[in-house]
């Protein structure tokens, strides 16, 4: 979107809803010359302790550093020297904001343990086996890395596109699977960008399944992540590649009579 398409857009917003007696304030965009004549929102405290502090504001749940226009994430760790409980840990997991899946590889073995914690049938308050709890301090030890972690917000980058592609990836353990969606961009120039659009991550199902079947699951979870995304990216992409490692998941999708 170019400057004077940017300012038309907020000049509309604020035409529209002021007609319908909402003011819109607390504007922040990485350009100033769209800041000119509205509220800046203000910038994230610095008790955030993130880098850039002065140019991080919080939006939607997510960190946003308008300096490199990137996406960070923060967590806090508290040292609690007390054994964890079901409640504890479902309030930490619980207080990690994700909604594009941009971290999934991370919340994904969270979710594996909250499944192991149910299976215990321990009550809310009670202490947890012990090597649920080795692997809860594990994973949790590495949520600080987390912090460190910036993601590229504009997924088209800069320079006249030459071509648009769509690539979805889908795999699978005996634990969990997953899926995940990424945009490839070409310019004229011929340079390639790369990113990540989103990613899905669920945990096994209790009843045993073979790990073909988890395979499938993950092709059908790639396939509506894609349709739920793709058609609200507003991007003309040209092609789209769905990929799988699985032999027999391609060969029941590319069979008749196994559909």
């Amino acid at each position: 979107m170019s400057k004077q398409s940017a300012l038309r857009l907020r000049d509309d917003l604020i035409t529209i809803l002021r007609g319908a007696g909402l003011e819109l304030c607390k504007w922040s965009s990485n350009d100033p010359d769209l800041l000119l004549g509205v509220e800046a929102v203000p910038s994230a405290n610095n008790d955030l302790d993130l880098q850039y502090t002065e140019n991080v504001t919080k939006i939607l749940g997510l960190y946003w550093n308008k300096d490199i226009d990137a996406y960070q994430y923060k967590v806090l760790m508290y040292n609690n020297k007390t054994r964890p409980t079901k409640r504890a840990i479902l309030s930490e997991i619980a207080a990690i904001f994700d909604p594009l899946g941009l971290i999934s590889p991370v919340i994904i073995c969270f979710k594996i343990i909250m499944q192991k914690i149910w299976q215990t049938r321990v009550d809310w308050d009670a202490t947890l086996p012990t090597e649920i709890e080795g692997e809860w301090r594990k994973c949790r030890a590495n949520l600080i890395h987390l912090n460190t972690l910036k993601i590229t917000r504009s997924l088209v980058g800069d320079g006249d596109i030459a071509d648009i592609q769509l690539h979805g990836f889908a795999d699978a353990s005996l634990t969990a699977y997953g899926a995940c969606l990424y945009l490839r961009v070409k310019n004229y120039n011929g340079e390639v960008i790369t990113n990540l659009i989103c990613s899905k991550s669920r945990v096994a199902p209790l009843k045993t399944i073979s790990l073909p079947r988890l395979e499938l699951l993950a092709a059908v979870l790639l396939v509506r992540l894609a349709a739920k995304y793709a058609t609200s990216l507003s991007i003309p992409i040209e092609q789209k590649y769905f990929w799988s490692d699985s032999t027999v998941v391609l060969s029941w999708i590319s069979s008749e009579s196994a559909r």
